[in-house]
């Protein structure tokens, strides 16, 4: 099954690490988190990406963080990184498969009773 592309409604910044990927700074993500924080402007979603270069394994990660208006454009932002990895060879389609599958959380419905 091929995945549709998919691109994120952002600005150029929060694009940063697609870029980097795409030009091959970036070889791998060790981390990509999504969690809501709170800001002065009220709750966000952020995701946190570490990406290994290909310098040495020495090397120090680089580390992104944005901040997105909702959870559907960090899912989004988050299936074009899985995406980017692809388009150049570094993951499977079988791995990024399971990356956007990892991505969804199952939350249990409460069992609502009269009384």
């Amino acid at each position: 099954m091929q995945a549709k592309d998919i691109k994120p409604k952002a600005t150029h910044t929060k694009l940063r690490m697609l870029d980097l990927i795409e030009r091959g700074i970036i070889i791998a993500i060790s981390r990509l988190t999504v969690d809501q924080v709170e800001t002065d402007h009220g709750w966000v979603v952020q995701t946190l990406a570490i990406g290994a270069t290909h310098d040495t394994p020495s090397a120090f990660p680089v580390v992104v963080i944005d901040q997105h208006a909702d959870d559907c454009e960090a899912m989004k932002y988050a299936v074009s990184i899985f995406e980017a990895l692809k388009a150049r060879g570094l993951l499977s389609s079988d791995q990024a498969a399971r990356y956007r599958r990892a991505l969804i959380t199952l939350v249990p419905q409460t069992s609502r009773t009269e009384g």
